[in-house]
Parts: structure tokens; sequence; C-alpha cells
């Protein structure tokens, strides 16, 4: 949900490679609420997983963005299939597809 996560990851694995991925969590401070909150990538406490596998997609698909971005030749253009990919997509309104809803 957040590019921020695997950018936290990035940088702190650049700095300090010695640190197994095991032992990274990366969290943000949502400060729009009632009260300040703290989301994690891993909820703490909760079972050691492939965080290596997970953090090299996250890495990957965080290279791609930039890749494309960066790429005048690709052209941002909505999904083919937004009845499929909308629904479940955090960012509709960025794109201005936040009416398309999920179908029961």
């Amino acid at each position: 949900r957040s590019v921020q996560f695997p950018c936290y990851y990035m940088l702190f694995r650049d700095r300090y490679r010695d640190v197994p991925p095991e032992k990274i969590n990366c969290s943000i401070m949502l400060l729009g609420g009632r009260a300040v909150e703290e989301k994690f990538l891993f909820k703490p406490g909760s079972a050691v997983m492939d965080r290596a596998g997970i953090y090299d997609r996250l890495t990957q698909a965080v290279i791609r963005l930039i890749e494309e971005i960066n790429d005048p030749d690709i052209d941002l253009e909505p999904t083919s299939q937004p009845d499929e990919n909308c629904p479940e997509c955090p960012y509709q309104t960025i794109c201005g597809q936040q009416w398309i809803s999920r179908k029961y």
C-alpha cells in the first residue's frame, strides 16, 4: 500500500548491509487522525516469514516504477480492466477511478 516502506528499506539496506532482512521492519506515523498511529509493514510479533523475498519484490516494484516514470516513451494510461483492478486499489482518487466499486 505504500511506496515509502520499500524506499525506507532500500535506504536502510544501503547503509546497513550486514543486518539480515528478517530483523528489519518499516513503519510510518499517521498524524491525520484523532491520535497518532504507527503502521508497520509487518505486524510486530508476527511470524518471521520470507522477508528477504518480500523486500526483493517490493524493491523491484519501486525500481520498475521509477524506470517507468523516467521513460518518456511510456504514456501513463489507465488500466484496460478497471472493473477488475480498481475496486481493490487504494489509489483510486489519484487517478479518478473512485466511482468503481466492488461487485457482490
